[in-house]
């Protein structure tokens, strides 16, 4: 099932196929999105972690995985992302 429907049905979305690489563009990111748009920043944490290891370099899925951090009342965490935005 693809994760896209995985969200809108509220079930967990395949983790694995991020990590297999099975995205297509810019779909961790819209994922990590609408979850933290539904207040569900640990499930945008988990595809921003998926995302990372696939392109640890993406400046907007580090963006995006700091907000989730802050949202869930993580600021080290939070700062540590956008710090190593910096570098």
């Amino acid at each position: 099932m693809d994760n896209q429907v995985r969200i809108i049905l509220n079930e967990p979305i395949d983790v694995a196929a991020l990590e297999a690489g099975a995205t297509e563009g810019r779909l961790g990111v819209a994922l990590a999105q609408a979850y933290l748009a539904a207040d569900e920043p640990q499930k945008a944490i988990d595809v921003c972690l998926a995302e990372i290891r696939n392109n640890p370099t993406d400046v907007h899925t580090r963006q995006l995985l700091g907000l989730a951090y802050n949202q869930m009342g993580r600021t080290d965490d939070c700062l540590k992302q956008w710090n190593d935005l910096l570098k």
